[in-house]
């Protein structure tokens, strides 16, 4: 098969199958963008009235989870306003240190449980709404890019 008779079979499939896929993937990616917006909107509800400190990680401990997998456990340590040492392990577990030891890093937590901290980067506060946002962002430009060969193919 030569070059021009595998363009024409390749752009005749193309041109059939995009006007479906960008039926489908337009409204799936907006969809995904408000979820996006959607799960933003309920972090930032939830932690508005979180107080915000930094903390220090104080070690990096590797222990066994249930599986029998090795991951590493983060120890941090932040100071009240009130002088109170408050002492917490990270709820996230990996497979390498998430954090170095000695490192600063930003902590919220309930004015009422200075035990209950968590970490507070973006990536771990905004996680479910990061994921829907990529996704939503991936499937509506290709919506939009298939909707316009749907439409050039339309006009010819």
């Amino acid at each position: 098969m030569d070059l021009v008779a595998l363009r024409r079979t390749w752009g005749a499939y193309f041109s059939a199958t995009a006007p479906p896929v960008a039926r489908i993937t337009l409204p799936f990616g907006l969809l995904s963008l408000v979820l996006c917006a959607v799960f933003a909107a309920h972090t930032w509800w939830t932690f508005r009235s979180f107080a915000r400190i930094s903390a220090t990680v104080t070690e990096n401990v590797s222990t066994q989870n249930a599986q029998g997998e090795v991951v590493s456990v983060t120890h941090l340590r932040f100071q009240l306003p009130g002088g109170r040492i408050v002492n917490f392990i990270d709820p996230v577990r990996s497979d390498d240190p998430s954090f170095a030891t000695g490192e600063v890093v930003p902590v919220i937590y309930p004015a009422q449980s200075p035990e209950s901290a968590q970490v507070a980067t973006v990536w771990r506060l905004y996680f479910v709404a990061c994921v829907f946002g990529i996704i939503g962002i991936v499937l509506a430009d290709v919506g939009l890019i298939l909707g316009r060969v749907r439409k050039r193919t339309v006009r010819a």
